[in-house]
């Protein structure tokens, strides 16, 4: 939604966008909540993931929402601000959730980079990368520099997530299991829920 908000003024949903942080700002309260109680649920109940390993994923998904905050932050407001470019890469960041929320559920591993191959690839296709302004007096457009910026930005806090995500798979998939690979505990869905 952040991401389709470049293309116009017109297309910023404001409404839309505050009941996804109220909705967001809930879910990490729960996972926040759910993380803090760990060390007090039974074994059983505790899921796949260890104390060290949310911890890694809460910073993960708390980088996630600062990179996120920071191109609402900018969303446009006038015509000058539109970098319409960035429409393009809200689907594979979509997918790329998506694929981390099932991960995270015990389905298959994304793999990490694969995120930051679209974007590079994107920012190069679409025009996004080329900064000059010949209209501007420095000759460089501030708004698609910012613009690029926080995209790469949230790339990067994606991608870190994703590969927090995989090295966690890995371990399990080749240490021994402490807890039942598919737990049952609030930890496991309020991290679902998130994700």
């Amino acid at each position: 939604m952040v991401l389709t908000g470049y293309s116009d003024v017109a297309a910023v949903d404001r409404a839309g966008l505050e009941t996804l942080r109220t909705s967001v700002r809930r879910v990490h309260e729960e996972l926040t909540g759910a993380v803090g109680k760990l060390a007090h649920e039974p074994l059983s109940h505790r899921g796949r993931w260890s104390e060290a390993e949310l911890a890694r994923l809460m910073a993960g998904v708390n980088d996630l929402h600062h990179a996120t905050a920071l191109l609402a932050e900018h969303l446009p407001d006038r015509e000058d601000d539109v970098v319409p470019e960035l429409t393009e890469f809200a689907a594979p960041v979509g997918d790329h959730l998506t694929a981390l929320s099932h991960a995270a559920d015990g389905g298959e591993p994304v793999r990490p980079g694969a995120l930051r191959d679209v974007f590079d690839r994107l920012a190069a296709s679409s025009g996004l990368a080329r900064l000059g302004d010949p209209g501007s007096a420095d000759g460089v457009s501030h708004v698609r520099a910012r613009a690029l910026s926080s995209c790469l930005g949230l790339v990067t806090a994606i991608e870190t997530l994703t590969g927090e995500l995989d090295a966690a798979a890995a371990r399990r998939s080749v240490g021994p299991a402490t807890a039942r690979p598919h737990g049952r505990g609030r930890a496991r869905h309020a991290w679902g829920t998130a994700a």
